[in-house]
Protein backbone atom coordinates (compact mmCIF):
# COMPACT_ATOMS: atom_id res chain seq x y z
CA UNK A 1 0.00 0.00 0.00
CA UNK A 2 2.44 2.79 0.72
CA UNK A 3 5.89 1.02 1.28
CA UNK A 4 7.96 -0.50 -1.90
CA UNK A 5 7.86 -4.53 -2.14
CA UNK A 6 11.46 -4.35 -1.11
CA UNK A 7 13.06 -6.29 2.01
CA UNK A 8 14.81 -4.06 4.86
CA UNK A 9 17.02 -5.03 6.89
CA UNK A 10 17.14 -2.02 9.02
CA UNK A 11 14.94 -1.03 11.83
CA UNK A 12 12.00 0.49 10.87
CA UNK A 13 9.95 2.99 12.79
CA UNK A 14 6.39 4.29 12.37
CA UNK A 15 5.48 6.86 15.18
CA UNK A 16 2.00 7.89 16.02
CA UNK A 17 0.51 5.95 12.90
CA UNK A 18 -1.75 2.81 14.32
CA UNK A 19 -3.35 4.44 16.30
CA UNK A 20 -5.39 6.93 13.60
CA UNK A 21 -6.29 3.99 11.94
CA UNK A 22 -9.40 1.72 12.40
CA UNK A 23 -8.92 -2.41 13.12
CA UNK A 24 -8.77 -3.44 9.48
CA UNK A 25 -7.04 -0.43 7.79
CA UNK A 26 -4.49 -0.74 10.62
CA UNK A 27 -4.13 -4.45 9.80
CA UNK A 28 -3.22 -3.75 6.54
CA UNK A 29 -0.39 -1.41 7.05
CA UNK A 30 0.90 -3.95 9.36
CA UNK A 31 0.77 -6.11 7.00
CA UNK A 32 1.97 -4.04 4.16
CA UNK A 33 4.77 -3.56 6.23
CA UNK A 34 5.92 -7.16 7.17
CA UNK A 35 6.02 -7.85 3.50
CA UNK A 36 8.81 -4.90 3.46
CA UNK A 37 10.61 -6.01 6.24
CA UNK A 38 13.72 -8.74 6.15
CA UNK A 39 13.89 -12.22 8.46
CA UNK A 40 15.90 -9.99 10.50
CA UNK A 41 13.78 -6.90 11.03
CA UNK A 42 12.40 -4.92 13.60
CA UNK A 43 9.43 -2.61 13.60
CA UNK A 44 9.57 -0.06 16.44
CA UNK A 45 6.19 1.49 16.92
CA UNK A 46 5.91 4.84 19.31
CA UNK A 47 2.53 5.06 20.07
CA UNK A 48 -0.35 5.98 22.40
CA UNK A 49 -0.85 2.20 24.56
CA UNK A 50 -4.14 2.51 26.80
CA UNK A 51 -3.28 0.79 30.51
CA UNK A 52 -5.98 -0.92 32.48
CA UNK A 53 -7.60 0.48 35.32
CA UNK A 54 -7.70 -2.37 37.43
CA UNK A 55 -4.95 -4.99 38.65
CA UNK A 56 -6.20 -8.00 37.52
CA UNK A 57 -5.96 -7.86 33.67
CA UNK A 58 -5.29 -11.78 32.47
CA UNK A 59 -2.50 -11.72 30.58
CA UNK A 60 0.08 -15.01 28.78
CA UNK A 61 2.97 -12.03 28.15
CA UNK A 62 6.11 -12.43 30.57
CA UNK A 63 7.03 -9.66 32.55
CA UNK A 64 9.29 -7.96 30.23
CA UNK A 65 6.42 -7.49 27.77
CA UNK A 66 4.08 -5.89 30.12
CA UNK A 67 3.81 -2.08 31.10
CA UNK A 68 4.46 -1.47 34.70
CA UNK A 69 1.03 -0.96 36.97
CA UNK A 70 1.23 2.19 40.20
CA UNK A 71 1.92 0.44 43.62
CA UNK A 72 -1.27 0.86 44.96
CA UNK A 73 -3.53 2.46 46.58
CA UNK A 74 -3.41 4.68 43.27
CA UNK A 75 -5.23 2.98 39.85
CA UNK A 76 -2.91 1.00 38.37
CA UNK A 77 -2.84 3.21 35.06
CA UNK A 78 -1.45 5.98 36.95
CA UNK A 79 -4.94 7.77 37.02
CA UNK A 80 -4.40 11.46 36.04
CA UNK A 81 -1.10 10.51 34.49
CA UNK A 82 -2.49 8.91 31.90
CA UNK A 83 -5.11 10.76 31.00
CA UNK A 84 -3.56 12.04 27.77
CA UNK A 85 -3.77 8.69 26.04
CA UNK A 86 -7.67 8.37 27.16
CA UNK A 87 -7.83 11.59 25.38
CA UNK A 88 -6.36 10.32 22.31
CA UNK A 89 -8.66 7.66 22.78
CA UNK A 90 -11.93 9.90 22.48
CA UNK A 91 -10.19 11.88 19.83
CA UNK A 92 -9.36 9.53 17.53
CA UNK A 93 -12.86 7.65 18.02
CA UNK A 94 -14.82 10.85 16.78
CA UNK A 95 -12.38 11.86 14.54
CA UNK A 96 -11.27 8.86 12.73
CA UNK A 97 -13.21 6.06 13.60
CA UNK A 98 -10.03 4.66 15.58
CA UNK A 99 -9.08 4.51 18.87
CA UNK A 100 -6.38 3.90 20.92
CA UNK A 101 -5.54 -0.21 22.06
CA UNK A 102 -4.28 -1.68 25.06
CA UNK A 103 -1.06 -4.09 24.84
CA UNK A 104 -3.41 -7.17 24.55
CA UNK A 105 -4.73 -5.43 21.55
CA UNK A 106 -1.88 -3.91 19.61
CA UNK A 107 -0.16 -7.45 20.15
CA UNK A 108 -3.08 -9.24 18.83
CA UNK A 109 -3.70 -6.70 15.86
CA UNK A 110 0.21 -7.08 14.84
CA UNK A 111 -0.36 -11.04 15.15
CA UNK A 112 -2.52 -10.85 12.66
CA UNK A 113 0.21 -8.77 10.06
CA UNK A 114 2.89 -11.66 10.47
CA UNK A 115 4.32 -9.58 13.38
CA UNK A 116 5.34 -10.76 17.17
CA UNK A 117 5.84 -8.19 20.08
CA UNK A 118 9.47 -8.80 21.36
CA UNK A 119 9.94 -5.77 23.00
CA UNK A 120 8.06 -3.27 25.50
CA UNK A 121 9.52 0.29 26.37
CA UNK A 122 7.11 3.24 28.61
CA UNK A 123 8.22 6.44 27.60
CA UNK A 124 5.76 7.97 29.88
CA UNK A 125 3.17 9.02 27.71
CA UNK A 126 4.04 7.11 24.86
CA UNK A 127 5.24 3.55 24.37
CA UNK A 128 7.43 2.25 22.02
CA UNK A 129 6.78 -1.21 21.10
CA UNK A 130 9.51 -3.70 19.00
CA UNK A 131 8.42 -6.20 16.77
CA UNK A 132 9.86 -9.03 14.89
CA UNK A 133 8.53 -11.19 11.34
CA UNK A 134 6.81 -14.28 12.97
CA UNK A 135 8.61 -17.48 11.89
Amino acid sequence: MYLPRVSYRAPLQIGNCVHNWADGDARLILKNIREAMGKNSRLLIHDYVIQHLNRTQVTDAPTSLQLDAAPAPLLANFGMGSVRAHYQDITMLITYNARERSLNEVSDLAANGDLVLDGVLDLGETTLLQFRAAQ
